[in-house]
């Protein structure tokens, strides 16, 4: 069906955003979530462009969003037409997967399309990760945007893989990192000057 869909449309790019829905269910079988009630947890790949699912796992609602991507992410991208030139990847922060992410930066992935698949997503703030953001001169924070009561800045981690191992030929990323403060040097609730969050992309070097 997708396959005919994209020959209709001859759409030339496809971003796959995958993202794990909860379901709340009564029923007897129905498993706690991490919102507190039961019900079931399914993964779905949406092909963003043009807002249709083209891989689907329906899950317990106990089984982590994080659990197990690669395979639907697989089964996304090989559903795609050959009508698609460029593609993309997206998540948020369950995405943020050593086995999923090797994948998208490896060209010559195994069961899945050759060549460049750009991604987005949202990074785990971890404690080596907080570490680099409070490392990072103040010089480099730039002003992203403003409102009435907190001023956003962002900044780029310099030469900062932490899912790269000697030998492997993976396509470069870049770590972006937002921080907010209030106006006037007010805390926020927990007694912090910032918040932050970062997301890691991956990026096509050209030769000049």
């Amino acid at each position: 069906m997708i396959q005919e869909f994209g020959r209709r449309t001859q759409d030339k790019i496809a971003t796959i955003d995958l993202d794990a829905t909860v379901i709340e269910s009564w029923k007897r079988e129905a498993q706690p979530t991490y919102q507190g009630s039961t019900g079931y947890q399914p993964v779905l790949a949406l092909w963003s462009e043009l807002n249709v699912v083209v891989a689907d796992e329906f899950r317990d609602g106990n089984v982590g969003a994080h659990t197990q991507l690669l395979p639907v992410a697989k089964q996304a991208f090989s559903a795609l037409p050959e009508s698609v030139e460029r593609m993309y990847f997206r998540g948020d922060s369950a995405c943020y997967e050593q086995e999923l992410l090797r994948w998208l930066r490896d060209r010559k992935r195994t069961e899945g399309p050759q060549g460049f698949i750009g991604f987005g997503i949202s990074a785990k703030m971890s404690e080596p990760l907080r570490e680099r953001l409070r490392m990072l001169p103040e010089g480099l924070w730039k002003p992203y945007r403003e409102d009435a009561e907190a001023e956003w800045e962002y900044a780029e981690l310099q030469n900062w893989d932490p899912l790269e191992k000697a030998g492997e030929e993976l396509d470069h990323i870049r770590y972006l990192a937002l921080r907010v403060h209030r106006r006037q040097g007010e805390l926020f609730a927990d007694g912090k000057l910032y918040k932050s969050c970062c997301a890691v992309g991956g990026i096509m070097l050209y030769s000049i």
